[in-house]
C-alpha cells in the first residue's frame, strides 16, 4: 500500500513539473505575443493550468500525509517484537489508540477550519454586499452632488448677469445725473 503511495505521489510530481514547464512554455510565447486574441487564450489556458497544478499540489499534499499515516502504521506494527507475548499486543494497541486519536484531532482541526472558512466567507460576503451599498449610496450622493453644482453654476450666472444689469442700470443713473446737472449749469448761466 505504502509502495502504491509513492507511485501516485511520484506521479504527481511528473504532472505538476509538466504543467510548471507548460506554463513557461505559455509565458514565454505570451512575452513575445503578437495578437491580442492569441494573448487571451494563451492566458486561459495559463490560468487553467495554474487552477491545475493547484488542485495537483492540493493531491500530492493528501498524498503524502497518507503516506505518512501508513508509514506511521507499518512502523507500529514492525515495531512489534512477537517473541515478548502479550506487551507487543499491548503495544500496538496504544499505538492504534494514540493513531485514531491524532486522527480524531486531525478531523476536529479540519472541521474547525472549514467552520472558521465558513465565518470568514460569510464575513466576505456581507461586507461585498455592504461595499455594493455604499458604493450605490456614494453614486446618489454624487449625482445629488453634480445637480446642486450645476444649480448653483445656474444661480451664480443669473447673480453676476443681475449685478452687471444693476451696475448698468447705476451707471445709466450716474450719466443722467451728470447731464442734468450740466444741463441746468448752462440754464443757470
Amino acid at each position: 500500500e505504502l509502495e502504491v503511495f509513492a507511485a501516485l505521489l511520484r506521479m504527481r510530481d511528473d504532472q505538476i513539473s509538466e504543467l510548471q514547464a507548460q506554463i513557461l512554455r505559455l509565458q514565454g510565447k505570451a512575452s513575445g505575443g503578437d495578437g491580442s486574441a492569441r494573448l487571451h487564450s494563451e492566458g486561459a489556458a495559463f490560468q487553467h493550468a495554474a487552477s491545475e497544478i493547484e488542485a495537483l499540489r492540493k493531491e500530492k499534499a493528501e498524498l503524502e500525509r497518507l503516506v505518512l499515516a501508513k508509514d506511521r502504521q507499518l512502523q507500529a506494527v514492525q515495531s512489534v517484537d512477537p517473541s515478548m507475548g502479550d506487551a507487543p499486543a499491548l503495544q500496538l494497541g496504544a499505538q492504534a489508540i494514540q493513531l485514531f486519536h491524532d486522527s480524531l484531532q486531525r478531523k476536529q482541526n479540519e472541521m474547525a477550519l472549514g467552520k472558521e472558512n465558513q465565518e470568514l466567507r460569510a464575513e466576505v460576503d456581507r461586507l461585498s454586499a455592504k461595499l455594493d451599498e455604499l458604493e450605490a449610496a456614494n453614486a446618489e450622493r454624487r449625482s445629488e452632488v453634480k445637480e446642486l453644482t450645476t444649480s448653483l453654476a445656474a444661480k451664480m450666472q443669473k447673480i453676476f448677469e443681475l449685478e452687471a444689469e444693476a451696475e448698468a442700470v447705476q451707471h445709466d443713473q450716474r450719466q443722467a445725473s451728470r447731464e442734468a446737472a450740466a444741463q441746468l449749469e448752462q440754464l443757470r448761466g
